[in-house]
């Protein structure tokens, strides 16, 4: 009975093995299996951002492309118009005389500070006019300036 038992706890063992590497085998063939996908998943995602990338940059290059159709036609029809520009010079031979009369105000009201530094001046200048300094005399005596309010 020995001998039977034996091969039968072998077998167990065995099988035991067996379970363990195939279990081994398949966790390691799952594993390889799920970051494979994981991998094709990012992978995916990666080109779907660059290809959403890629679109925005034609939509933007597609309008800058407009814009400057727009602007060379814009200098096309510039340069027509420069082209088709003449210039016309006219000589004016008539002349206009016209006298103008100036203006006398008759109703000038100056605020009193105005008048006092007006009588200032005035009484300056009166005082120079009275002790004229030797470079100034000319021999003729002036009136003195008045003001009145």
């Amino acid at each position: 009975m020995i001998g039977p038992m034996i091969s039968g706890i072998q077998s167990r063992i065995a099988i035991y093995l067996i379970l363990i590497a195939s279990g081994g085998f398949l966790g390691y063939h799952l594993n390889e299996y799920l970051n494979t996908r994981k991998i094709q998943t990012l992978r995916d995602e990666h080109q779907n951002y660059l290809n959403e990338e890629q679109k925005q940059k034609d939509l933007l290059q597609q309008e800058i492309n407009t814009k400057n159709e727009e602007n060379n036609k814009l200098s096309a029809e510039l340069e027509i118009a420069q082209k088709n520009r003449r210039i016309v010079q006219n000589v004016i031979t008539k002349e206009i005389k016209t006298e103008v009369e100036k203006p006398v105000y008759r109703d000038c009201i100056i605020p009193l500070s105005g008048v006092q530094l007006l009588n200032k001046m005035s009484e300056s200048l009166n005082k120079s006019r009275e002790n004229p300094s030797p470079s100034e005399s000319d021999g003729k005596v002036r009136p003195p300036i008045e003001i009145s309010k």
